[in-house]
């Protein structure tokens, strides 16, 4: 499945691998993450001709998602 909560779940997997004794293994994760998250839109506000209907707590979900694979991958 391809979610937000995949997504999320990679960024954890970056985090606790930066803290190993390998942290170049989470370049895999940070990667495979920001393809997902970009293939789901959030890199981009949904405009008004998608028409599709978010609350305000799923935007800002979406926002700092994207925000953390754009952190992780700096």
């Amino acid at each position: 499945l391809n979610n937000i909560g995949v997504v999320q779940a990679l960024l954890l997997m970056t985090i606790f691998l930066l803290g190993t004794p390998f942290p170049q293994r989470c370049w895999n994760s940070v990667g495979v993450a920001c393809r997902l998250a970009q293939g789901l839109g959030l890199h981009t506000e949904a405009s008004q001709s998608t028409r599709i209907i978010r609350s305000d707590l799923e935007k800002e979900i979406r926002r700092r998602t994207w925000h953390g694979c754009v952190i992780l991958d700096l």
